[in-house]
């Protein structure tokens, strides 16, 4: 196991993970990313980190925000979803899949 500053590198079996600091777990799909090499799974890794920034600060994140206001649902109760529940209230607000 080699720790970085932003994400540690694992083998799994015959491949590696790369996962960043705020992994949760295997269901959470944009915090880490597998390779066939280090090199591979790290730059996996850093493509789907940047496609996850450009989306948070997309016009759709804002919709989705401003529905989350204007039907009181706080932080908390976002944050209760499990991650289907998300994406299915996220693609029906904003007619947009989360992942493409």
């Amino acid at each position: 196991m080699k720790l970085f500053n932003k994400f540690q590198v694992e083998k799994d079996f015959n491949r590696f993970i790369c996962f960043g600091t705020k992994f949760v777990n295997l269901q959470e799909p944009d915090c880490y990313a597998y390779g066939n090499t280090k090199k591979e799974a790290i730059k996996n890794f850093l493509e789907k980190e940047k496609e996850v920034k450009k989306f948070k600060n997309s016009n759709y994140t804002k919709q989705f925000s401003k529905y989350c206001i204007s039907n009181n649902i706080t932080k908390d109760d976002a944050d209760a979803l499990n991650f289907k529940e998300f994406l299915l209230l996220f693609d029906k607000v904003t007619n947009r899949p989360y992942f493409q």
